[in-house]
């Protein structure tokens, strides 16, 4: 059974060093959704861009703590479908809460990688338990942008300077009449599919992150065409304020 642990981030970071061979910088994007009373569902995604793997299972919608994947051979990162656990410690400095993830591929337990993020807002609240994902290839490409939604306007707007493109998207639901306005990085696995017209049609997101879907996947599928995460700054001479008065896009 999984469970919480008293141990801080430093403690685990020095323990995994001392347990695995490799060490590559990671980000993991964990979701948690609520679906009765008492039930939950989950979702994560971990990526290592400098070894070009990601680790998914489920819907990927969620906050995204940067942090450290460890591990001994990459070839047990392979494509096939594996199983993972999710628990967080329990400690009262925030400068040391943190979020693990542990790897396995059938036998709990007997763990071949491993991720550890510094977790102060204690965005893992939860643990998860032998839950199946899958290791892919990462293949991501990346890019300054510039969003902009008008509250009274169903529509988004993305432009992209490098590579001269201004993209339009529907949102799925504008009852909340949110505007947005910012610069940030876009990301996207086949930049054909970004500039082309059935590509991506409809766009769903929060604060931190707006994810955009082709029409044939529904509002939280894996299978985004894009992610665009804003800047905490915006280049100097950008246009538009950096401002997001949305909660929610959906």
């Amino acid at each position: 059974m999984v469970t919480t642990t008293n141990a801080t981030f430093d403690n685990q970071f020095h323990a995994l060093m001392n347990k695995y061979k490799t060490v590559v910088s990671a980000e993991a994007l964990f979701w948690k959704r609520s679906r009765e009373v008492g039930s939950h569902e989950y979702g994560l995604r971990v990526q290592a861009p400098s070894i070009m793997k990601e680790f998914v299972d489920n819907i990927n919608l969620g906050s995204d703590p940067q942090g450290f994947l460890f591990f001994n051979n990459i070839l047990d990162l392979d494509a096939g479908n594996g199983k993972y656990n999710v628990f967080y410690n329990t400690v009262e400095d925030i400068r040391q809460r943190a979020a693990t993830v542990q790897f396995f591929h059938s036998k709990q337990g007997s763990f071949y990688a491993e991720f550890l993020a510094k977790d102060p807002n204690k965005t893992v609240d939860y643990t998860v338990d032998g839950q199946a994902g899958k290791w892919e290839t990462l293949e991501v490409g990346s890019a300054c942008a510039y969003v902009k939604k008008y509250s009274d306007e169903t529509s988004i707007l993305v432009t992209i300077p490098v590579i001269e493109k201004r993209l339009e998207f529907e949102v799925k639901d504008n009852s909340g009449n949110h505007s947005v306005d910012a610069w940030g990085n876009v990301m996207f696995k086949d930049l054909g599919r970004l500039q082309s017209s059935s590509g991506a049609s409809f766009a769903d997101g929060s604060r931190d992150i707006i994810l955009f879907y082709p029409e044939s996947e529904r509002t939280g599928s894996a299978h985004f065409t894009a992610m665009f995460i804003p800047m905490d700054t915006a280049p100097v001479n950008a246009p538009g304020r950096l401002t997001s008065e949305a909660d929610s896009l959906d």
